[in-house]
């Protein structure tokens, strides 16, 4: 029996494994997505009640992790074009203005191969709320806060200017996003791109009243606003 022979009898004998075939593209499922599918289906005790949202369009981004150990969810821009669709973005230019922006198609297909899906310019020093499509439904006792994503602000230019956004409990309404463009140039945010990463927080009960004395000195703080130094 020659070489070849051999190598085939082993393999329908199980005495040698055959080479694993390389899986399509196609069917590669990214990490983050594997984790998603697993943790739906399987048995976790939560810490927190959950935080439920509702789309305002059938085709609003889903609120979901990216990876295994992501502290935050991912929100995504809502700027498609149609019926009963948001087309007109409100924000402030850099004189403090009042302004309305449209949104823009994307006939050439140069940022998504949907001629629905738009995009908006951001001006410099302009501010705009982005519309999030969502509403969300935060448990009483609860806040939902929103943060800047580090490459929304390192390497597009965008600050949000709250640093953290605090969404409340008895907040109903559509989710919308606040960006101001701090570089020299037009920037852009196009349909379903991730702007923000956010939290749901439980609320802490403490109360708040007046006192008749002022307060002093409690450790060796001697100074007020910077008295510490700069280094």
């Amino acid at each position: 029996m020659d070489k070849k022979n051999i190598q085939e009898s082993m393999v329908k004998k199980g005495g040698r494994n055959p080479k694993p075939s390389t899986p399509k593209p196609e069917n590669i499922i990214p990490p983050s997505q594997k984790f998603i599918k697993k943790r739906k289906n399987m048995k976790v005790k939560f810490d927190y009640p959950p935080l439920e949202y509702f789309k305002i369009y059938k085709d609003s981004q889903d609120l979901e992790f990216g990876t295994q150990e992501a502290a935050c969810f991912d929100i995504a821009a809502y700027l498609k074009l149609g019926e009963e669709k948001p087309s007109i973005i409100e924000g402030y230019n850099k004189y403090n203005e009042k302004i309305e922006k449209s949104i823009i198609c994307d006939y050439a297909h140069i940022y998504s191969e949907n001629k629905e899906n738009g995009y908006i310019c951001i001006e410099p020093k302009e501010r705009l709320l982005i519309p999030s499509g969502l509403i969300l439904n935060i448990p009483i006792g609860y806040s939902v806060r929103t943060h800047p994503r580090s490459s929304t602000g390192y390497k597009i230019g965008l600050h949000h200017p709250h640093d953290q956004g605090i969404v409340d409990a008895d907040y109903y309404h559509q989710l919308f996003l606040l960006f101001y463009n701090m570089t020299e140039v037009e920037v852009r945010i196009c349909h379903n791109q991730r702007i923000v990463q956010s939290e749901m927080i439980k609320k802490p009960i403490y109360e708040i009243k007046e006192t008749k004395t002022q307060p002093s000195q409690k450790t060796d703080r001697i100074g007020g606003i910077g008295s510490t130094g700069i280094s």
